[in-house]
């Protein structure tokens, strides 16, 4: 199945932006029901031969599945079942409380994706 997932996403588009988004998109689902640790164990490999044909650093797409799957995590069922257990707050309150911080979040994956140069400054510098 992953394999099959990364060769239609790798197909829609040739464009590396519109790539990355489309990744970041699918991880962002698969964030609800899987562990991050998990996804770029098994997503990772899928991911990279068509970011590297694309022209995409790996550090770049690194950076993107780790701020995907914690978003993917922050949302129902995992971030919000938890936080409503711990909390005993109810599931509406939740999730208008961690709605802002997903904007925010989505708008970082956006700039993960559409500003290679503003992602990968510090790690040039370290190279």
């Amino acid at each position: 199945i992953p394999q099959t997932v990364g060769a239609f996403l790798g197909s829609i588009s040739t464009d590396p932006t519109i790539t990355l988004l489309l990744i970041a998109f699918f991880i962002f689902l698969c964030g609800f029901v899987a562990d991050t640790l998990a996804m770029v164990v098994v997503l990772a490999p899928v991911f990279l031969p068509i970011t590297n044909a694309l022209g995409i650093h790996p550090i770049q797409l690194g950076i993107l599945f780790v701020v995907c799957c914690e978003t993917g995590f922050l949302t129902p069922p995992f971030g919000a079942f938890i936080t409503m257990k711990i909390t005993d707050v109810k599931l509406e309150e939740v999730a208008l409380k961690a709605f802002p911080y997903l904007l925010a979040m989505w708008l970082l994956i956006i700039v993960v994706a559409a500003c290679p140069d503003f992602v990968m400054f510090l790690p040039r510098l370290l190279m």
